[in-house]
């Protein structure tokens, strides 16, 4: 039984320093329990809105198991890192994407536009 617990608390431990990987957007739709899918915009002003002619994406993949308390993500998932892989100086609108099976595994993608 203690190596039981022991073992349960480093996975607890090894749990809490993954990290967090909640996300925060404007806009968030009810999500469903087998399947999540979803895209909106980052921006909440649309006046005008150019879009650029080039786009950048970068797209994360990660997995929450909550009863364990075990959420990580893989690669980095940003507007900054986004803009850097479409060769974009300065951006223009930016949109993400969620995809989500069973609230266990998921895909974030952030996509920008711009020159």
């Amino acid at each position: 039984m203690p190596r039981t617990v022991a073992f349960l608390l480093v996975v607890a431990l090894l749990a809490a320093l993954t990290g967090c990987i909640q996300h925060q957007t404007p806009v968030r739709p009810p999500e469903g329990w087998l399947y999540t899918g979803y895209r909106a915009p980052l921006p909440t002003t649309f006046n005008n809105t150019k879009l650029g002619t080039k786009v950048g994406v970068a797209r994360t993949v990660y997995i929450s198991i909550p009863f364990l308390w075990i959420d990580f993500a893989l690669d980095s998932c940003d507007i900054r890192t986004a803009a850097r892989n479409g060769g974009i100086k300065t951006v223009t609108y930016a949109d993400y994407e969620v995809q989500k099976v069973l609230g266990l595994f998921g895909e974030f993608t952030v996509r920008v536009h711009g020159d």
